[in-house]
Order: structure tokens, then sequence, then C-alpha cells
């Protein structure tokens, strides 16, 4: 069973805002592109899966967790105790619910508040952007054509069908 996500896309177009609901059909629309998906990936996979696991199911302190936290470096391991074992996911439907009501602005600033201390070594804009369509699409949303921005102007809402309010 494919997993819908809903998007509505708010583009300021010559100061008139038009908004354009693509929540409507079973396929949503792609709003980042394949390469964006790989490239984030490979950037959480460089640092990020220490504490998120492969699976980016996060951390609950439950036994059996992967990677051990045994074999991960002494910061990560520091990290993980401080938030008491628990690591919120960042994909699935955990993940999706969590931002549901949000933008992916949003989530790609929040990617940069969050990764602070355990950055990927090829932290910039763009890899922050590339993180946010890795995470999308492992929670189920389809690649296209069109890159993933952070055009302020252009904000796409992950889950429900809400108008943006600027």
């Amino acid at each position: 069973m494919t997993k819908a996500l809903l998007v509505t896309a708010v583009v300021f177009v010559g100061g008139l805002e038009s908004l354009a609901l693509a929540g409507q059909s079973e396929t949503p629309p792609a709003v980042f592109t394949e390469a964006q998906a790989a490239a984030g990936r490979a950037s959480y996979e460089s640092v990020c899966v220490n504490c998120h696991t492969y699976a980016l199911t996060g951390r609950k302190g439950d036994p059996g967790e992967l990677p051990p936290i045994s074999s991960l470096a002494e910061t990560f391991q520091k990290g993980i105790q401080v938030a008491n074992g628990r690591i919120s996911p960042l994909g699935g439907d955990v993940f999706m619910k969590r931002w549901a009501s949000k933008t992916t602005y949003e989530l790609v600033n929040r990617i940069q508040v969050a990764i602070g201390g355990f950055p990927p070594t090829d932290l910039n804009d763009k890899t922050r952007l590339n993180l946010a369509a890795y995470f999308l699409k492992v929670s189920g949303a389809p690649s296209g054509s069109q890159e993933l921005t952070g055009d302020a102007e252009t904000a796409v809402r992950i889950g429900t069908l809400q108008s943006i309010s600027k």
C-alpha cells in the first residue's frame, strides 16, 4: 500500500498569494529530486546514523538498537545518554505526524539547529536540503524533477491541506 502524503504549496508571485492544493490525488506531487535524496542519505550515513539508527527510527533506549551505543565514539554515547537514550525518528509515520503541520522550510531550519554538535562533514545549506529530501523519501514521499529549495517565498507543507499564513 502506498502511503499518501498530502502537500500544499503556497507560492507568492508578484505579491499575490496563489494556493495550489495538490493532495487531491493518490500520488502526491514530488518536491525533491532523487539526486537530492541520495546525497541526503550519504550525509545521513556519515554521522546522523549514529544516533538516529540505520532505519531513521531514532532510539527508544531499547536493547538491540543498531548501531549499538557501545560501538559509537564517546561523544555520541554521551549525547545519547544526555537524551536518556531517546532520540527522535527522522523518517516514517511518527516523523510525519510530528511534522504534519510544519513546512519543509521549518524542517530544514530544525536540521540546522539539531545537528549542532554532530554535523556531517559537508554541512551547508544544500546538505540540509538534501537531508530533508532524504527524510521525506524514507517517509514515503515521491521524488521528481524539481529540487527542494530553501526559497523563503515557496513553502511546502508536509501532511495536511492548510494554507500558510505569513
